[in-house]
């Protein structure tokens, strides 16, 4: 469960905070809810350039508490709008530690960083398609958002190419923002 705040002008320069709690239920009656997260910074910006759209840098585990991973999530994106068949895309690439971790790095308890990346393409007004590589794992899914109000859905398959031997991971989200 995550829960996060913007601040700021994204043409000028912009901050996301973000509370993620691991925990959401208990395991052998340890881990309760909230007993596991992390709190995430970002900073980001649009520009106006020919090669990206837009930067980010962001620190995603700056506070830990309970068992949130030791490895520190450090990481830089740049990313790119585009048009593919008329349809509005995005592709970013970043470089990062922790979560962007390599399957050899996982194994060995190493943080070093690695390359990731993602692209998205809206198919219709509501209704998007994405894939990403978190450094270790391929993922996909759709996005959609069926009311005129910001609800969205995403559902969608982790570890497609079963990089950590457990087959897929079938995930679904639900998110709501607002603004104050």
């Amino acid at each position: 469960m995550n829960f996060g705040a913007g601040f700021g002008d994204p043409d000028q320069l912009a901050a996301e905070v973000s509370v993620g709690i691991i925990s959401l239920a208990c395991q052998d009656g340890e881990s309760c809810w909230g007993t596991d997260g992390t709190v995430g910074l970002k900073i980001h910006k649009k520009v106006d350039s020919p090669l990206i759209t837009g930067w980010g840098l962001g620190y995603s585990d700056l506070i830990r508490w309970g068992e949130a991973s030791d490895f520190a999530t450090i990481y830089g994106v740049v990313s790119r709008d585009f048009t593919i068949n008329n349809q509005d895309a995005l592709v970013s690439l970043g470089i990062g530690s922790g979560g962007f971790r390599t399957k050899a790095d996982i194994d060995s308890d190493e943080n070093n960083p690695n390359l990731f990346g993602g692209i998205g393409v809206k198919l219709a007004p509501r209704l998007s398609l994405s894939s990403s590589w978190n450094g270790s794992t391929l993922n996909s899914g759709f996005g959609i958002s069926p009311f005129n109000f910001p609800l969205s859905v995403s559902a969608g398959v982790t570890d497609i190419t079963d990089v950590n031997g457990e087959g897929m991971q079938y995930y679904i989200n639900l998110g709501y923002s607002f603004s104050f």
